[in-house]
């Protein structure tokens, strides 16, 4: 049952590298993607969340009070492709993949982060955009929502987990794993993990939206 608790490394913190190579490549790809690397200049990004079960994958926390400035409800995840940074420490190129979506930096991905030092005077951009189709996961419960409340969800993580023979939805992350979940019903949760709780919220989706940041610090 706990399996799915384990789906996120929690580390927080950025290497040293990280936010800079980022602005170093939005800064090669152009005037179009100037846009993010402002972002990045603001503090939006917080940290980051690591996957187990994608393990290239780096996922990145925002800063709520600057997410609204940048945040775009309309604009389609898409994965930026065919980037090669130069690596000191194999003295070779690897293949970075950018991911982004509504407006936002969501993520990046790469071979072995951990031994992983870029090299700043050596990126190769031949970049390829990929427009990613929608998420599944959300159209299933899709028309619960007005259209209102449909631009307060990120598509890109909604997914579907059972615990305790219920499925539930995963809607907005909390801390060390615990979320915001809603049944097929349309009701909402916060679901933590120590100790397993699934405990109902009798607030409205924009109520849970607007305290989510800090909703995990008290008892709601």
């Amino acid at each position: 049952m706990f399996n799915f608790f384990k789906k996120q490394n929690t580390r927080s913190h950025f290497f040293e590298w990280e936010l800079d190579l980022l602005s170093k490549i939005f800064d090669k790809l152009g005037n179009d993607y100037l846009n993010y690397k402002k972002q990045i200049q603001d503090g939006i990004l917080s940290g980051i969340k690591l996957y187990d079960q994608f393990p290239n994958y780096v996922g990145f926390r925002f800063n709520t009070s600057i997410l609204q400035k940048y945040e775009d409800k309309s604009v389609p995840e898409s994965n930026l492709s065919n980037i090669k940074v130069f690596n000191k420490n194999t003295s070779n190129y690897q293949l970075i993949k950018i991911k982004l979506g509504y407006g936002l930096i969501l993520g990046y991905e790469i071979d072995n982060r951990d031994n992983f030092i870029p090299d700043f005077n050596y990126i190769e951009i031949n970049e390829e955009k990929e427009i990613i189709q929608s998420n599944n996961d959300f159209n299933e419960i899709a028309n619960l929502f007005t259209e209102e409340e449909r631009n307060l969800i990120n598509q890109s993580e909604v997914y579907p987990i059972t615990l305790n023979n219920k499925k539930y939805y995963h809607l907005y992350d909390l801390e060390d794993g615990d979320f915001i979940g809603m049944d097929e019903s349309k009701e909402f949760y916060k679901i933590t993990h120590d100790p397993f709780n699934i405990k109902l919220l009798s607030i409205s989706l924009h109520e849970i939206k607007k305290t989510c940041s800090t909703i995990v610090k008290r008892n709601v």
